[in-house]
């Protein structure tokens, strides 16, 4: 284009005295100008595409400069394709989800028109909506298949694998990345697929990974200028070599990238760093350091979201305070730990009972269309053959009564699964009993019913002596025997209308209807002896005790949050005075504690 613009400057000076030829000099100028400008638009267009996910903000204002009228049918696709990415990466998650469903509606292009359904999968993934999301999941699976183009098969298969990191399902995401990881497939996705396949395959079997394998997919990466995927790639190579014994290394690895890592300014990324050397120094003793990074990871965390960040560095913290005799800040930072672990198991059991619900309702919802549809095949059917003989007639009546039947069962059949799997999601799956999230809703409703009538209610709270000691001398397999133990021993003690639950750990509550907190103690009395008949049979020369905390409702408020509090404190008094035994909460005290 300069060597077009020469060429006409000086056919301009060597023919200025021909009005004629200025004339048409002049008409070519602006033809030049005007295709200039198309092509820079078409440029820009397409140096916003190639940096939508590397440099989001550069991308961002590229797209602004552009004026889409200026552009072809295929291009205005991409450039309301690039303004919904932007909503998505800005975390505008109900403006993405507009974007791609008004491109996926309006599209010209069966490229995009797949690409927008795969990105919807993921944003639906990411926001919980089951319904939607495997509803679009199988108009993008045939996407999938190797018959079809790049780059919307790689759009089809990311949405797959988003969906599948989301639900939790990490053995079925490992299985499906695993195969594509030797297809001819973009940079790109590699380096993506990559950092999902480690990121599962850590937690399953470190087996399938070597260092080789890291080092080759790093290799790759570095190439693609995806700094934040980069960076967790080597995350996930430093917790493969911590898990496999060779600690010196991975803290060398994560020093070395860390404050780069940060500087990308993805705090989540920053956090899992922060974590993992939180957890690598307290296995070499050093406890400063321990402490110092796993607070770290904590400042970074999202209020009231249980990430595995957020529990692992609590679990450093109070492992750290309990090494160092700080047992005030040990028991903190352990009950926040456990707390966040319950929430984790709790989302995990809500979200698997809400992709069951939605899958439940998809099915009956296309029954009841294949029903209708059947029986608008009935009734035409039987408006055809009404002048008949009354066997033929019979004949029918009795099909459709069969019919009938076998939709019921199948009904039938599917409820009862349903109710299976809510039944399964309120229990705790180590001892039966009541589950946290479960347990305190319940409670709620029991404890206001009581208000109501004026009945008092009683709360008994244990946990296991020691527990930690169990699990570190004997192996996991003693510690849940004991927690079986345990919550046998008390439910034998319970009577017909109290209601137990595990929240979580090792830490048990047992509400009590119209009980008062003397008989709660002698109840708790009587569990306290029970349970330490634990492993006897196992002749072991350990001995399993617990510590009781009482409360009632002549002692503190109908509420679950100020009777769980005041039955906790007692407990906590109890573990001071020597451990198994029981205490009962009293209004000085608690007033004493809260001071």
């Amino acid at each position: 284009m300069c060597k077009l613009t020469i060429k006409i400057e000086t056919d301009c000076i060597a023919l200025l005295n021909t009005f004629f030829l200025l004339t048409c000099l002049y008409t070519s100028c602006v033809s030049a100008t005007v295709s200039s400008n198309e092509i820079s638009q078409s440029e820009k267009l397409e140096q916003a595409y190639a940096l939508r996910s590397s440099s989001p903000e550069k991308a961002k204002t590229m797209l602004a400069s552009v004026s889409r009228r200026q552009l072809n049918p295929l291009q205005q696709d991409k450039f309301d394709y690039l303004l919904a990415y932007s909503y998505f990466i800005n975390g505008e998650i109900n403006s993405a989800i507009e974007a791609f469903s008004a491109l996926a509606n309006n599209a010209q292009t069966e490229e995009f028109i797949q690409t927008s359904l795969a990105s919807l999968v993921s944003l639906y993934s990411a926001t919980q909506d089951w319904t939607n999301a495997q509803k679009l999941l199988d108009r993008v699976l045939p996407f999938t298949n190797a018959s079809n183009t790049l780059p919307s098969r790689e759009n089809a298969l990311t949405a797959v694998i988003n969906y599948y990191n989301q639900v939790d399902e990490l053995e079925l995401l490992a299985q499906f990345i695993k195969p594509l990881l030797s297809e001819n497939l973009s940079l790109r996705f590699h380096c993506h697929a990559y950092f999902e396949w480690f990121n599962a395959v850590v937690e399953l079997d470190l087996n399938q990974l070597n260092e080789q394998r890291f080092e080759s997919a790093l290799e790759q990466c570095n190439e693609l200028n995806e700094p934040i995927i980069t960076y967790a790639i080597y995350e996930n190579f430093a917790r493969y070599l911590f898990y496999s014994g060779k600690t010196d290394k991975a803290l060398k690895m994560l020093n070395i990238h860390l404050q780069q890592a940060a500087a990308v300014g993805y705090s989540a990324l920053t956090q899992e760093y922060y974590e993992l050397l939180g957890k690598i120094y307290l296995t070499t003793n050093q406890l400063i350091e321990a402490q110092v990074f796993a607070n770290k990871a904590i400042a970074l965390e999202i209020p009231n979201v249980a990430t595995p960040s957020n529990i692992a560095a609590h679990e450093t913290l109070y492992k750290v305070a309990e090494k160092q005799g700080n047992f005030e800040q040990a028991f903190y930072h352990y009950r926040t730990f456990a707390e966040l672990n319950s929430r984790k198991i709790d989302n995990k059991n809500a979200k698997t009972l809400a992709i069951q619900k939605s899958k439940f309702d998809s099915e009956q919802k296309t029954s009841k269309i294949d029903l209708l549809d059947k029986e608008n095949a009935l009734l035409k059917s039987n408006a055809l053959l009404a002048k008949k003989s009354n066997v033929i007639q019979n004949l029918l009546i009795v099909i459709f009564m069969l019919f009938c039947l076998g939709l019921g069962y199948w009904l039938l059949k599917k409820h009862k699964s349903y109710i299976q799997v809510r039944e399964l999601s309120q229990q705790d799956e180590l001892t039966g009993l009541a589950n946290s999230r479960h347990f305190k809703s319940r409670a709620a409703d029991i404890i206001r019913q009581a208000k109501e009538q004026n009945k008092a209610i009683s709360f008994v709270m244990f946990d296991l002596d020691d527990f930690k000691n169990i699990n570190d001398e004997y192996g996991h397999r003693i510690g849940d025997f004991a927690l079986e133990g345990a919550a046998k021993a008390a439910k034998s003690q319970c009577r017909q209308n109290d209601f137990i639950g595990r929240l979580g750990g090792e830490e048990f509550c047992v509400l009590m209807e119209d009980c008062d907190a003397l008989q709660a103690q002698e109840f708790a009395e009587s569990c306290r002896a029970e349970i330490e008949k634990i492993l006897k049979e196992e002749r072991l020369s350990i001995k399993v005790t617990a510590s009781f905390g009482v409360s009632d409702t002549h002692i503190t408020q109908y509420s679950f949050k100020s009777l769980y509090n005041s039955a906790d404190q007692a407990m906590y008094i109890a573990k001071r005075k020597g451990k198994n035994r029981v205490e009962c909460a009293k209004k000085m005290v608690i007033q004493s504690l809260g001071e």
